[in-house]
């Protein structure tokens, strides 16, 4: 009897961890940061910053989610399996209970903050919806609209205050974001065959490349135009930590144009996330 009750709360604590690897714990983390330190940036409120910054993590925790939940099948063919509710044995339709939930917490903390927040937060569930539910098979659209939604994570914190603020960065997000996309679909041409019409099918793996590779130089061209020497968005101690970054990126850069897009992919990762710290440095220390 013991040993049944054990059993059965291990089931319970399997279940809920994968229900909590719906929503990339990670990610999540990385949005909470980067939309606070925007909001804030902004001008806006303690309290409007962290409405706004654990809104927009909901919002992306649906995103994914969603996404689980259609691609649940094609994911069901991998081995080993990265799908979660895969790996514990659990049915689709709990990425879909998750994704409604997510979404939900999402859009009452964006009306706690105002009408503005609502508005997009909406705007944003739909695209997330359209996107996993009709743009995945056209996936060289999708990769489009995945980097408008990080970018806009960016101008969402902003409208806690002056959101002109958050323009420059949120258009890099979605210049490295938009790259990164590319780059995975480089590495998943094979097994997209048949399920998604990626760029790579479509221009070719040479041309999706450099594609690939042109959107990070343009990143690191205007990594410098939110600093000190022009918009002043962020003070002096964000080149030298952006610096980094932008040699990640490309670094990145010519992994792709190379044709090891998984080692590319993996250093865009890294420059992103090095960029966000620079983002916080920019903001903490001006």
């Amino acid at each position: 009897m013991r040993k049944q009750k054990a059993s059965s709360k291990g089931k319970g604590a399997q279940k809920v961890r994968a229900l909590f690897a719906l929503l990339r714990p990670v990610n999540f983390f990385m949005v909470v940061v980067a939309v606070l330190l925007f909001a804030l940036a902004s001008g806006g409120s303690v309290r409007c910053a962290l409405l706004t910054a654990f809104s927009a993590a909901f919002i992306s925790g649906a995103a994914q989610a969603i996404n689980d939940y259609y691609d649940y099948d094609v994911d069901k063919k991998e081995d080993p399996p990265r799908h979660a509710l895969i790996k514990y044995g659990l049915p689709r339709k709990y990425a879909l209970y998750v994704a409604a939930f997510s979404c939900a917490v999402g859009l009452v903390l964006a009306y706690l903050a105002s009408w503005a927040h609502l508005a997009v937060a909406a705007f944003a569930s739909i695209l997330i919806y359209a996107y996993s539910a009709r743009m995945a098979e056209l996936k060289y659209v999708g990769n489009a609209v995945v980097a408008l939604l990080v970018g806009l994570a960016f101008v969402y914190g902003g409208l806690c205050g002056r959101v002109i603020l958050t323009l420059f960065p949120a258009f890099l997000a979605f210049l490295a974001t938009w790259s990164r996309e590319v780059m995975k679909d480089l590495e998943d041409l094979q097994k997209d065959v048949g399920k998604k019409t990626t760029l790579p099918m479509v221009a070719g793996k040479h041309m999706s490349a450099y594609f690939a590779a042109y959107l990070l130089i343009l990143a690191v061209f205007f990594s410098a135009f939110p600093g000190p020497w022009g918009f002043k968005i962020f003070g002096k101690y964000y080149y030298p930590a952006v610096a980094v970054a932008d040699l990640v990126f490309m670094i990145s850069a010519l992994y792709i144009i190379r044709g090891h897009p998984r080692e590319a992919e993996t250093a865009c990762k890294v420059a992103m996330i090095l960029a966000l710290l620079a983002f916080a440095l920019g903001v903490l220390l001006s």
